[in-house]
């Protein structure tokens, strides 16, 4: 299958669970951190995967591993306050412009990447469509745009250091540490009182329509995310 065709199909499904998460966080759950507990912990299952390659490179690398799997989680909490405080249609543009801009910076730092002239002009010409879309919209994005701003930038080094994991071991190993790396973080909030709480009364009165939803739009997730990887 032609990777344009991959990407395209990818994007298509990312958004059926953007519209599913934005539904989900206006309409059944008033703390994020509830919902980014719930959509991260379950990442735990990739497990299951582990027969099929995974492999123990060295300490450095887990370690590596597991904090990218920390910051995703930490980019799909600020990803979700900001999907919270506006439409949907005007912050995923704007988070699909930026992230760009941030990864092509981090990546010249830290991965010594380069873009040649035409590339560099290509490259401005795509990630400003989204922005002059989402700009052009009426309404402001004050409230959501500080939350906007900090998913962008947390996305793009979570994506830097995911190419680094892919780098330095094999996929189906950089895959299991980064994703038990943010169901360990997801797990954590139950350590303090107040989210262990909330996460369990809220778990007790889900709907079997509210499942359904969370659990498609966790299927297109992992669905869109292995086309992308």
């Amino acid at each position: 299958m032609d990777w344009l065709l991959i990407v395209i199909i990818a994007h298509f499904l990312y958004a059926g669970v953007f519209i599913l998460d934005r539904y989900l966080l206006k309409r059944e759950f008033n703390n994020v951190l509830n919902y980014a507990f719930w959509t991260s912990v379950f990442s735990i299952f990739v497990l299951l995967l582990a027969p099929f390659g995974l492999k123990f490179f060295s300490i450095e690398s887990i370690i590596f591993g597991l904090a990218t799997g920390l910051v995703w989680f930490l980019s799909v909490v600020i990803f979700y306050k900001a999907l919270k405080r506006g439409e949907s249609s005007r912050i995923v543009p704007i988070i699909g412009s930026l992230i760009p801009v941030f990864t092509l910076i981090l990546s010249f730092v830290f991965l010594d990447e380069r873009l040649a002239v035409k590339e560099l002009i290509a490259f401005c010409l795509l990630v400003s469509g989204g922005g002059i879309l989402s700009v052009a919209k009426k309404g402001g994005l004050i409230k959501a745009f500080p939350w906007t701003l900090g998913a962008a930038f947390i996305a793009a080094i979570y994506f830097v250091m995911t190419k680094s994991v892919f780098l330095n071991q094999n996929f189906i190993s950089g895959l299991i540490w980064i994703r038990l790396g943010a169901a360990l973080s997801a797990l954590c909030l139950l350590a303090i009182p107040f989210y262990r709480q909330a996460i369990f009364k809220k778990a007790k009165k889900v709907k079997i329509k509210v499942a359904g939803f969370f659990g498609l739009a966790r299927v297109l997730g992992v669905v869109a995310s292995l086309l992308i990887y």
